[in-house]
């Protein structure tokens, strides 16, 4: 930074270690953050609704995280066979990516094992309520999460066609939806993007 911006000089390849590193700075505080419970979130509908309502909803939105991310795990995976099998190497350095990519998927990983643990935690919860309003409500955000993730993973099979303007603007609804339902801020862009570029692209 002091280079470029004091003697106008450009560290080779400074810009795409700085990508590849950034996946791993990135990724690698997932799992802990949720752990710890440090990931940000919108909780001002959630604090407004009834306990028997707000703990389903949690659970839900800890279910279709986990979902996502195992998703998205295993297309990062895929990424980093393709990666490896083609030797594709960045263009400055010839620095080989899949190992960086193979990285990202260990961290994925991760945050999946500690997604599962908060999820069982959450469900056990909505359980020992025993309340039949909840998991009435648990179901409906079952049903709901179905549908997102079909969407997402099979946009081909949708019963109608949604011009790409309005394909762009739904992505941008569910975003702030699953934010203000208490979604991690994190895991909601996550989710938007899956179900986004899935359906522009097929």
């Amino acid at each position: 930074v002091v280079m470029r911006n004091l003697f106008a000089i450009v560290v080779p390849g400074g810009m795409e270690m700085t990508g590849l590193l950034m996946i791993l700075v990135a990724l690698s505080t997932l799992s802990a953050a949720e752990l710890e419970g440090t990931h940000i979130r919108v909780d001002l509908v959630l604090q407004a609704l009834p306990e028997f309502a707000r703990l389903p909803t949690i659970a839900n939105g800890l279910l279709l995280t986990f979902a996502t991310m195992v998703v998205t795990g295993v297309e990062i995976f895929g990424q980093a066979v393709y990666l490896n099998r083609n030797h594709i190497v960045t263009g400055e350095l010839g620095v080989a990516e899949w190992q960086f990519v193979a990285c990202a998927t260990f961290f994925i990983l991760l945050f999946v094992l500690a997604l599962l643990n908060s999820l069982t935690t959450a469900l056990g919860v909505v359980t020992r309520l025993r309340d039949p309003r909840s998991l009435t409500i648990l179901f409906l955000w079952l049903l709901a999460s179905a549908t997102i993730l079909a969407a997402a993973l099979l946009p081909q099979y949708l019963p109608f066609e949604l011009p790409r303007e309005l394909r762009g603007l739904s992505a941008i609804i569910l975003c702030f939806l699953l934010i203000f339902l208490g979604v991690h801020v994190a895991a909601g862009m996550a989710i938007t993007a899956l179900v986004g570029i899935s359906m522009l692209i097929s």
